[in-house]
């Protein structure tokens, strides 16, 4: 986040509460009963740049996420949250759904919230969405949920992940990210020390060439 606090349109930071989560998780194995990885508010629920920031968080971890995943459940509720105060009652119940059938979500954690989206979609059915407000804001109803490719074609069928061969390991996660900083901040080092290098010879230049200059007036 350091290097690039941009990267994936500012999302990280999703991932840095995914690794605190597993961190927690380690001293308390019910810490998500509680709780969910991203401890949304209120009005982060309302902020559609959160909702796209999570989506891509989603996005990235479905292929690499085998089911039950109680962290990529809490995210798909979170998410669904999102959905719900922002753009689409249909994609949060969809999204509640996913967590619950294939991610393992305890069910008393989303059948209230799938119950309560489908009274809103029966409440607002004749409304039409406004055309010029959430580009994902539609007026279509989610069936067949394809549970494994509804978030991104990451799981065609020719696609094999080798999970034996894929670093999980938080503390050496972080490790290697401690190493990248340092491999750039060296590299920066060096950068810095041949711009300096590169000024000192262009002052040297100058001085001779000004020491030239006099003597060639002088003897004019």
């Amino acid at each position: 986040m350091k290097l690039n606090p941009d990267s994936h349109n500012g999302s990280e930071w999703v991932h840095v509460k995914i690794l605190e989560t597993k961190l927690k998780l380690r001293d308390d194995e019910n810490y998500l009963s509680n709780n969910t990885v991203l401890n949304l508010s209120k009005y982060d629920h309302l902020e559609p740049l959160i909702r796209d920031q999570i989506n891509i968080q989603v996005r990235e971890r479905f292929p690499f996420s085998p089911k039950p995943n109680q962290i990529m459940a809490s995210l798909l509720i979170d998410l669904g949250d999102c959905y719900s105060q922002t753009s689409s009652i249909e994609f949060a119940k969809t999204l509640y759904t996913i967590a619950r059938e294939y991610h393992g979500a305890k069910a008393e954690m989303v059948e209230a919230k799938i119950k309560e989206m489908v009274r809103l979609r029966t409440k607002y059915d004749k409304i039409e969405p406004d055309p010029k407000g959430d580009k994902e804001t539609n007026h279509v109803k989610v069936v067949g949920i394809p549970y494994t490719r509804l978030l991104g074609d990451n799981n065609l069928s020719e696609h094999e992940i080798i999970w034996q061969e894929i670093e999980t390991d938080i503390n050496k996660l972080l490790e290697y990210a401690r190493s990248e900083n340092k491999f750039f901040n060296e590299k920066k080092s060096k950068v810095s020390n041949r711009n300096n290098n590169e000024i000192l010879y262009l002052i040297i230049l100058l001085g001779i060439a000004l020491m030239v200059f006099i003597v060639y007036k002088t003897k004019k």
